[in-house]
């Protein structure tokens, strides 16, 4: 085999294996780039509808010392007992103060209220703000 057509392999299996490379590496972005799309798309989508819709939790950070945010089995009975006295509002954040329950709505006038619910999540106390 002369040098020339050793060179030419070489060409020929470089141009063969080249367009398989770019070709996969396309494939890869252009799948990360759907899945990202989606991503953000449902992250939007459910920001949108908690928003627009009442009844959900929308958490915000805030508070104040000594709260500490709810979490679990307890935070869905409070919020079950928060929205059996306000059904049309957004539960803006949970947090236990002091030994009680605090449920942050907003209710569907926009109106932001505090409501107090005890370990047997009983409605103890309710404080609208402005």
């Amino acid at each position: 085999m002369t040098d020339n057509q050793a060179s030419a392999d070489n060409d020929d299996s470089a141009t063969t294996q080249s367009p398989r490379r770019w070709g996969r590496a396309t494939a890869l972005v252009a799948g990360g780039l759907v899945a990202g799309g989606m991503l953000a798309g449902t992250v939007t989508a459910l920001a949108a509808r908690d928003d627009a819709g009442r009844g959900g939790t929308r958490p915000e950070g805030g508070g104040h010392a000594g709260e500490e945010p709810l979490t679990g089995d307890i935070a869905s009975q409070v919020v079950a007992a928060a929205l059996a006295e306000y059904p049309d509002a957004t539960v803006v954040r949970l947090e236990i103060a002091d030994g009680v329950y605090e449920a942050h709505l907003e209710a569907a006038d926009g109106t932001r209220v505090t409501v107090e619910v005890d370990e047997s999540f009983a409605v103890t106390g309710e404080e609208t703000h402005g």
